[in-house]
């Protein structure tokens, strides 16, 4: 599969955005709901194939419609989404005009519905007002569409579950093979009401999800494809098991994967715009969709996953267990190219195609195994070469079920095999022509739509259409002495031999000692470590409880109160105390603790004449007075309710502990966020004393407040 430049999405240039886009939709539309159900609207979002998302038209502009605005652009309804007593829905509001205005959910291109022939739409919905009729239609391709159909099932303020036959819609007029609408709505009688949708869902017959077959259409049933027993081993001999993605994770790991996105052809006049909304994690399995969908300048969309600086690897095995789409022009990759493809291009870089398949005209039951390179290497003008072999599957199509790609890298040789079968394999020679395959590679897969190889799309090709990954796991030699990510570290002293970025793993979690925040896994951060003056590498250092450390000694000790004036100086005391073990850093196991309720006063004293007004510890400026038997206060810590080390103290330093009697006045510096005020909690750590706990001691904080 050639290739041009291309933008990347990846982790280091990823918003949060994108991860909560990639999350919603692997839970929203991959595992909640049923294989036999397509959503239009659920759980508070829009299913992905209503790609211009929700609309409205109204008679008082012209009939226009307004798009994704929340109804700013029609006067005679608005809409808005809201979560009530669990519930995401949202909310249609009818002024009560007698206006026409009806809202729907739009695709981009109009979609073959005709598996859900016999089946039926189902609505649940409830209306301010009782006794609300409903009026439906559902368009497709303009001026293609039922006519208007007013529901004898009413709504009133209870949620109410509302089906409508498809076989009834297709009588009224809907073309089933061409719908581009998910539904529209409104009261039949326009007058003043909140109309609730808690979901939309179109639902096939179980005679109909029966008899589906394939990764296409639209839904996708996994348990429909062929369970064809083809599995690979978990080990091998001479070789182990160095990095895997099972795909058992809810969302797609972006410290594994990341994107490309864009439309220019790919260097093969390919027609669609890869996007991460097109993969998604259903039920243990990657799948990426290509759709009919209209995108900047393109009318096909899809996705490209790589492991582009994340995880790379040279010699070894590696298998994909792995579904496949079919129809003419669709072109799915399960491949891999140099390391240094942003460096030097291609197909200076190298390319090795594990698996290729080109849909259409009964080729869907072959694959390809190939590889690309530069005749006479990184040195010599482009000269591009390919060599590849073919695989047939004895009977069926690719799309049946699943079956293992795998490629074997060694020095001298590179072999395909499908299923454990080889088919294919090459001679590398030490000339400077492959050069490029004694280097890293990275994996990428994805579907392509159209291409100067496949050929392009016509009215035989069904979308959407998928590619459905079970696994990928990646095997090395266990005595092998080279790199396999290039990072001058090799394998065998490697912690992580296909990740170029990190070489130690000291706890053997499978994270980088760079992106580790615990390395030596001892449940203590490297930064909680240093604090503390302990050896975040050395499982064995970490910060002790005060039994480990004192033999039973109380060192650390919790002051806490729940309530104290805001607005005026108060003292408490006595306090609560309470001995902790664990550590110093938020994560204490205390004693339980009893709460101080100060009742409030403008004065500063106690009263019983008023009802406790709630404060917390907030920043500022406190005393500390302390009766302490033999002891003094060598240390004090703020921590907010998080548990986090956040407040800075100031003016307490090692020469003003605090003696029998004595007091010391302190600062806490830092604001609170966005004015508000959190709940403090301080920890004294302790001195001296004659190796009895604490259990008389007291003290009092006072804040000093200063007016404004």
């Amino acid at each position: 599969m050639q290739n041009e430049p291309y933008k990347s999405l990846g982790k280091r240039s990823h918003d949060a955005t994108l991860r909560l886009l990639v999350s919603l939709a692997l839970i929203l539309f991959g595992g909640r709901a049923s294989g036999t159900e397509l959503l239009v609207t659920a759980f508070g979002q829009i299913g992905p194939t209503w790609d211009r998302g929700i609309a409205a038209f109204d008679a008082q502009n012209g009939y226009q419609s307004c798009f994704n605005d929340l109804g700013a652009a029609c006067p005679n309804v608005n809409w808005k989404w809201l979560t009530a007593d669990g519930d995401s829905f949202i909310r249609l509001e009818y002024p009560g005009t007698k206006q026409l205005a009806a809202v729907y959910f739009k695709a981009s291109i109009p979609q073959d519905f005709t598996v859900f022939t016999g089946g039926v739409i189902e609505i649940t919905a409830r209306a301010s007002a009782p006794d609300t009729s409903l009026t439906i239609k559902v368009d497709c391709d303009h001026p293609c569409g039922t006519t208007d159909i007013r529901l004898s099932q009413r709504l009133d303020p209870e949620w109410r579950l509302i089906t409508v036959e498809v076989d009834m819609l297709i009588e009224r007029g809907l073309d089933i093979g061409s719908v581009d609408t998910g539904l529209v709505l409104w009261p039949s009688d326009l007058a003043l009401v909140d109309i609730d949708i808690k979901n939309i869902v179109w639902r096939m017959t179980a005679d109909a999800a029966a008899q589906q077959r394939g990764t296409g259409g639209p839904v996708l049933l996994l348990e429909n494809l062929e369970d064809t027993g083809n599995s690979s081993a978990s080990d091998y001999d001479g070789l182990t098991l160095v990095w895997g993605d099972e795909f058992e994770q809810s969302e797609i790991d972006l410290d594994s994967w990341n994107f490309d996105v864009g439309g220019s052809g790919w260097g093969n006049n390919e027609w669609q715009y890869y996007q991460p909304d097109n993969a998604a994690i259903t039920d243990g399995h990657l799948v990426i969709t290509a759709r009919e969908q209209r995108v900047e300048n393109r009318n096909y969309t899809s996705s490209r996953i790589k492991t582009e600086d994340e995880m790379e690897f040279t010699y070894g095995r590696v298998d994909i267990r792995a579904a496949l789409p079919k129809g003419q022009g669709i072109w799915p990759a399960l491949w891999s190219l140099g390391a240094n493809f942003r460096d030097v291009g291609w197909p200076y870089t190298g390319e090795l195609d594990i698996m290729e398949m080109i849909g259409g005209s009964g080729r869907e039951d072959t694959i390809h195994g190939t590889l690309h390179w530069n005749i006479g290497g990184l040195n010599s003008p482009y000269a591009h070469r390919y060599e590849g072999g073919a695989y047939n599957l004895p009977s069926g199509e690719f799309s049946d079920g699943f079956h293992v790609f795998s490629m074997i890298r060694e020095p001298g040789q590179i072999r395909w095999l499908v299923d454990d079968v080889p088919y294919y394999s090459f001679s590398l020679s030490n000339a400077p022509d492959f050069d490029a395959f004694r280097l890293p590679f990275f994996l990428i897969f994805n579907v392509a739509v159209g291409g100067r190889w496949p050929g392009y799309p016509d009215e035989s090709t069904a979308f959407p259409q998928r590619l459905v990954v079970d696994y990928v796991r990646i095997f090395i030699n266990k005595t092998a002495t080279e790199d396999s990510d290039g990072d001058g570290v090799i394998d065998p002293d490697d912690d992580l031999p296909l990740d170029p970025e990190e070489t130690r793993d000291l706890d053997g979690d499978g994270i980088g000692n760079s992106a580790d925040k615990d390395d030596d896994g001892d449940g203590y951060s490297d930064e909680d470590e240093a604090s503390a003056g302990t050896d975040p590498l050395d499982a064995d250092s970490y910060p002790k409880t005060p039994d480990e450390e004192t033999g039973g000694l109380p060192i650390w000790m919790l002051y806490t109160a729940t309530k104290i004036a805001a607005e005026d100086s108060q003292t408490v005391s006595p306090p609560t105390i309470s001995k902790c073990g664990e550590d110093i850093f938020g994560r204490l196991d205390c004693d339980e603790l009893s709460a101080i309720s100060l009742p409030y006063s403008s004065s500063g004293s106690q009263s019983t004449s008023r009802s406790p007004k709630p404060a917390y510890f907030t920043f500022g400026t406190y005393i500390l007075s302390a009766e302490l038997d033999d002891y003094r206060v060598a240390e004090l810590i703020a921590l907010d309710r998080n548990g986090r080390v956040s407040p800075e103290i100031k003016d307490l330093s090692e020469a003003q502990v605090i003696s029998q009697g004595q007091s010391v006045q302190f600062e806490v510096r830092t604001p609170p966020t966005n004015g508000q005020q959190t709940d403090l909690r301080f920890y004294l750590r302790f001195e001296g004393g004659s190796g009895q706990a604490c259990d008389n001691c007291t003290f009092s904080f006072e804040r000093v407040f200063t007016s404004n």
